[in-house]
């Protein structure tokens, strides 16, 4: 009784040893360039973002809109094709602008700390492989006089007055 008792706790034991081990996530392994910029996600990032980059981080709670979680790959301001990456130039036009209505500010780094920073936002996306940025077409011509009848026709004068600087 008391072999069969050891037997079957063995193997309830291994069973859960080896779900654990096939469903855990990832192990976060960095690459030298991205540990190089560690301390400023620690600083910048990770009080929204986490410290594994899946958006729970302590702030994350109390923050202007959901922090992405970078491990699902999930970036809202991009250039690419939903579901792929972003482009280098897409993270460092968000980490130097901020997100507009969230907690996410304009950032004080120069141009070598936010490639750090996008190196470390990268090693936690499953896939660091950008997609190629989705061509707009080209913007309407300017037209200055359609512009002042819609900005009469829309009353915008009302609120912002007839210069336009209220």
């Amino acid at each position: 009784m008391r072999r069969s008792a050891l037997f079957f706790s063995t193997i309830v034991i291994g069973v859960g040893l080896a779900l654990g081990a096939w469903i855990s996530p990832p192990v976060f392994a960095p690459s030298p360039k991205a540990l190089a910029g560690w301390p400023l996600y620690d600083r910048y990032c990770l009080p929204c973002h986490g410290a594994s980059g899946d958006g729970r981080g302590p702030a994350a709670p109390v923050s202007a809109g959901r922090p992405r979680d970078f491990t699902k790959g999930e970036f809202a301001w991009r250039t690419t094709p939903q579901g792929s990456a972003p482009t280098r130039d897409d993270l460092r036009l968000t980490i130097r602008h901020g997100a507009p209505n969230t907690s996410m500010h304009a950032s004080p780094l120069g141009d070598a700390e936010i490639d750090q920073l996008i190196e470390v936002v990268l090693a936690f996306a499953p896939s660091a492989k950008p997609g190629k940025p989705i061509a707009l077409a080209a913007p309407p011509a300017r037209d200055a006089e359609r512009g002042k009848l819609l900005w009469t026709e829309k009353g915008c004068g009302t609120c912002h007055g007839p210069t336009g600087t209220g």
